[in-house]
């Protein structure tokens, strides 16, 4: 498999390999322009450029006004006048100098660039970088451009990061219509050849595998070719020969609709412990965009917590916004824990569920907030609201951050981060 420096549209994998030169230079650089060989200090007095040949001094162009202030004939007789002090055998030489100068190939901003390199990003964490290798699996079902943006959001971010230490990064993408097809297969085979040797080679490596699929509503299982679906175990032992015990930390980011989560989420524990991962992240949302997904949720686990290093609790805290939480919802099986991030606005979901009133089960108005902030008041948007069945008027009790949850605000979004308890057999 040959290095690639970018993804392709085809059906292929792509192995960043960053170690070539970040700028090469262009020999048809500064082609076309004009420049004398002997140019003068500015004229202070008329603002415009002299030309001095060492028999006078002829203006060449006004600089404040970009106009020509000698005519042909005062240019002609210039250069004849500066041909007679010369032999015949040096009149070509001179000529030609003086409309073809040489320019250089490369500016010198560009080869201090190429000889210097550029320094790595210092990413969004106050704890300061961590260098130690990555590994990076991305494999997406190939379908649209949309589709791979959001692959490629990420492949930016740690080609960044890692930008003066390119030998501590395998990053390897996969888009794929059939994993059960050959080609597919060979590929696969191959990432596992480079990682085989990328971490006996290295320490303390961490590994991100980013899964980008869809989920069948009904079973909950992924989708892994042309209407073709399996479960995520199956598709793991698929893409992983090993599983990446060997790695410190080991992060799955499944990008899918919420049909999984639905109907998988007891089985986070068992997949983290059969194949190594220490951190399983996965969406609630019956439709969720992809690329939102990554640059709100995947971008800030790659930046904060492992290149960053603060932890993936408080990552989570940090990717809430408005835009994410107002699709989808998120769980995170972390170190033997599930947390579930959801969006708790005031007006619609205080508590993180949707406020509706429980006669017509319709969306409730809300109405005022107490002085304490404990109580909120809604009311039925329904005309004909029977009183006798339920209160046209009620109270919402808030809840509270206390050991199991944490009540947050960041940017403008309300949301509320739960611990939640899982069953003694499944821890």
């Amino acid at each position: 498999m040959s290095p690639s420096p970018a993804p392709s549209s085809r059906s292929s994998a792509s192995y960043s390999d960053s170690s070539r030169e970040p700028f090469t230079g262009d020999s048809s650089f500064g082609k076309g322009r004009r420049r004398s060989p002997r140019i003068g200090a500015n004229n202070s007095k008329s603002g415009g450029i002299v030309h001095n040949s060492g028999r006078g001094l002829c203006r060449l162009r006004n600089v404040s006004t970009g106009g020509i202030t000698k005519d042909k004939e005062a240019m002609c007789e210039h250069v004849q006048t500066a041909r007679t002090s010369l032999p015949v055998s040096q009149w070509k030489v001179r000529s030609a100098a003086f409309q073809h100068p040489r320019v250089p190939t490369v500016p010198s901003c560009v080869q201090r660039a190429i000889e210097t390199g550029a320094s790595r990003s210092s990413g969004s964490s106050h704890k300061g970088m961590n260098t130690d290798p990555i590994i990076m699996l991305s494999v997406y079902c190939n379908e649209t451009t949309h589709s791979k943006a959001s692959i490629c959001v990420l492949e930016g971010l740690l080609d960044g990061l890692f930008r003066a230490k390119e030998s501590h990064l395998l990053n390897f993408t996969l888009p794929f219509t059939d994993l059960a097809k050959r080609q597919e297969i060979k590929q696969l085979q191959a990432f596992n050849s480079l990682m085989r040797d990328f971490l006996g080679s290295r320490t303390n490596c961490r590994f991100v595998l980013l899964l980008q699929t869809h989920a069948d509503p009904i079973s909950g299982d992924l989708l892994f070719g042309p209407n073709k679906v399996t479960s995520l175990d199956m598709i793991l032992r698929q893409l992983l020969t090993l599983p990446p015990t060997g790695c410190g930390n080991s992060i799955l980011l499944l990008n899918s609709c919420g049909g999984f989560i639905k109907h998988n989420k007891d089985k986070l524990p068992h997949i983290a412990t059969e194949f190594g991962f220490n951190a399983i992240f996965g969406l609630t949302g019956h439709s969720v965009d992809p690329l939102l997904v990554s640059k709100s949720l995947f971008y800030n686990i790659i930046d904060l917590h492992l290149v960053g290093g603060e932890s993936l609790q408080k990552v989570l805290q940090r990717s809430a916004n408005t835009e994410l939480l107002s699709h989808t919802s998120i769980t995170a099986y972390i170190q033997g824990s599930v947390y579930t991030l959801v969006g708790a606005s005031l007006r619609h979901r205080p508590n993180g569920v949707p406020i509706c009133c429980p006669q017509c089960e319709q969306p409730a108005s809300f109405v005022s907030l107490s002085c304490n902030n404990t109580i909120a008041k809604f009311r039925c948007r329904q005309l004909f609201h029977d009183p006798h069945s339920s209160p046209r008027h009620w109270k919402e009790t808030l809840l509270l951050s206390d050991d199991t949850r944490v009540v947050g605000e960041l940017n403008g979004c309300r949301y509320i981060m739960a611990k939640e308890s899982m069953p003694k057999e499944l821890e």
